[in-house]
């Protein structure tokens, strides 16, 4: 969320200091508290149009990846810019700080699947608020797996199709991480 907080500060034409960062945090905080404890049907609609919203516009940079790494006219490389070649076996593995995997490597591996999968634990804990929880997560949890699995897969090809190597390992992020419900605290800290 603090990344999140910072590109709308960058939007706001704000300066990102720390005053103004945790205000806008204070302020998206608020309003999904108020959303949600003063009108739960509104908070809920608005949640459901966010999260669809979410799922198109990652469709859509999907979209755009896959075309690119297809050829499809309009959806090509900038000629000035470095073509990716991505999949090529002798380029999948440069650049890699380790040539073959260390127990660290696969811890932190390991750590990130589990967070990304703390969604489970919260629906848990509302499942009290369901008319009928049972065939709710009977068919909610798996097309939303399968749903997630597929958009994040495909927007992972789509990003490696049409980003370069060395922009790839120069910016600083790692490809399709999700955020866990910590990060959003480190906000106020």
């Amino acid at each position: 969320m603090s990344t999140w907080i910072l590109d709308v500060a960058h939007a706001l034409s704000l300066e990102p200091t720390r005053f103004n960062v945790r205000g806008l945090a204070l302020l998206c905080l608020t309003f999904s508290f108020l959303a949600h404890g003063v009108t739960p049907a509104f908070g809920l609609r608005l949640q459901n149009l966010l999260g669809v919203s979410k799922l198109l516009v990652l469709w859509a940079i999907a979209t755009a990846g896959v075309f690119c790494l297809f050829g499809i006219p309009g959806f090509s490389v900038d000629p000035h810019y470095e073509a990716p070649n991505n999949f090529a076996w002798t380029k999948f593995w440069e650049g890699s700080t380790q040539t073959s995997p260390n127990a660290i490597i696969v811890a932190s591996a390991d750590e990130n699947s589990i967070r990304s999968l703390n969604g489970y634990t919260y629906v848990n804990q509302v499942l009290g608020e369901v008319r009928d929880p049972v065939r709710t997560v009977r068919r909610a949890a798996p097309l939303a797996m399968f749903l997630v699995t597929i958009t994040y897969l495909v927007v992972n090809i789509g990003y490696f199709a049409a980003v370069a190597k060395v922009d790839l390992l120069s910016s600083g992020r790692i490809v399709a991480f999700v955020p866990s419900p910590e990060s959003c605290v480190m906000t106020f800290n």
